[in-house]
């Protein structure tokens, strides 16, 4: 590396290491600059938040400057994580596209220590919300089917699942002029769509991510109440797969796009019909229960549907 050039980056590398000593957000360590190891500096950002969230997931940011640096070349970055390609990948782009001949260490170690101050803070609002959300989506859930158990239970018919009784939706669209009928909650429209058979439907849906605890717990949790068998991937993209009753798995989808994710995309629906006699667990090719896979097992929410003979709907979901 040139005299001039090399003098400039230990210039910018000591003022980096002096502004960042002790942030609340980031570590940077520099390796590289000594010349009897190297004629070219690394320089890596481990990002290490105080009371880091593992829902973020965050791995190191390497910025590796080759000799000529900053005058004949620009740094390479490897941001090591979904989290902050999503975050700060752009931005970072545009700085290196605007460096040369300039130093710009700073502003990339700046990039990414905002991201992660921004990811802690929207993750605390997030779950903040997520979780009183969830607290009040499951009353109304836990009050609509209450109600209409014991309606059901006047009428003498009821069906499996979560126990709407028959009798009592049939009521409602018997009563109310077919052009006008609605029910009084969108939320729970599919509770009262009338069935002239059994039918089992699946769907799978892609998120941005699932990273916030009480998201975590809804998709498990609303699945199981709803007797839905299916598996979850978390983290970045966020994956679910569902299988069950039609109309739970309606409520499923419309429970969970009350969470406020900033992408959430049905991308994949069966709906299979029944023949006489058959009950809904005649019909699923999914196990029983819900798995959830961490960031790393997107290979095993693949083969949980594959095995199932569900190729086509994974397939559709990864589109």
């Amino acid at each position: 590396m040139e005299e001039g050039a090399r003098e400039r980056l230990q210039d910018e590398v000591e003022a980096l290491l002096a502004i960042f000593e002790g942030h609340e957000d980031v570590l940077v360590e520099v390796a590289g600059l000594d010349p009897a190891m190297h004629d070219q500096a690394a320089v890596v950002v481990t990002v290490i938040p105080n009371d880091a969230p593992q829902e973020l997931q965050l791995a190191s940011t390497r910025v590796e400057l080759l000799s000529g640096y900053p005058e004949r070349t620009r740094p390479t970055v490897d941001l090591g994580c979904p989290f902050f390609v999503d975050r700060c990948g752009e931005e970072v782009a545009e700085i290196l596209e605007m460096s040369d001949g300039q130093e710009c260490l700073y502003q990339v170690v700046q990039c990414v220590a905002q991201a992660v101050s921004e990811g802690k803070s929207e993750l605390r609002e997030e779950e903040a919300l997520a979780r009183e959300e969830q607290l009040r989506l499951e009353r109304q859930l836990e009050q609509t089917l209450a109600d209409a158990n014991n309606k059901g239970k006047e009428g003498g018919e009821v069906v499996l699942g979560r126990r709407l009784c028959f009798s009592h939706v049939s009521y409602l669209a018997q009563s109310t002029p077919k052009a006008s009928f609605a029910p009084p909650d969108p939320l729970f429209a599919c509770l009262f769509v009338v069935f002239l058979s059994d039918f089992v439907g699946r769907n799978t849906t892609t998120l941005q991510h699932i990273i916030a605890p009480s998201k975590r717990s809804a998709v498990v949790g609303w699945a199981l109440e709803l007797k839905l068998g299916g598996c979850s991937k978390i983290g970045w993209p966020g994956l679910i797969a569902v299988e069950g009753e039609e109309r739970h798995c309606q409520l499923y989808v419309q429970l969970l796009q009350r969470l406020r994710w900033k992408k959430f995309v049905v991308r994949g629906e069966e709906q299979v019909r029944g023949r006489e006699g058959q009950t809904i667990d005649d019909m699923r090719k999914l196990p029983s229960g819900f798995c959830e896979f961490g960031q790393d097992e997107a290979h095993l929410f693949a083969k949980t549907l594959k095995d199932a003979g569900l190729e086509d709907l994974f397939r559709t979901s990864m589109k």
